[in-house]
């Protein structure tokens, strides 16, 4: 990551990231709480991002899905 200084008040934000790392969504909300870090910094405040989920939340959803009849009617599918 990158911010460079074009000219004047002009800057270049770069930020490389490899595909294994983000999908298209992730790297929307990583874009939109990047601007919304930006906003806060300009104006002097605290930003106000979501709250973050746990891995492991997501783990137990996985694990839920997996083990459902429908999980199950798709694989027969």
């Amino acid at each position: 990551t990158d911010v460079l200084k074009l000219n004047g008040n002009r800057y270049l934000f770069s930020l490389v990231v490899h595909h294994l790392i983000s999908d298209g969504s992730s790297f929307d909300t990583i874009i939109k709480e990047a601007g919304t870090l930006y906003n806060a910094y300009k104006q002097g405040t605290q930003p106000l991002l979501p709250t973050a989920s746990r891995f492991s939340d997501y783990a137990r959803a996985q694990e839920a899905l997996y083990e459902s009849e429908a999980y199950k009617l798709d694989l027969n599918y």
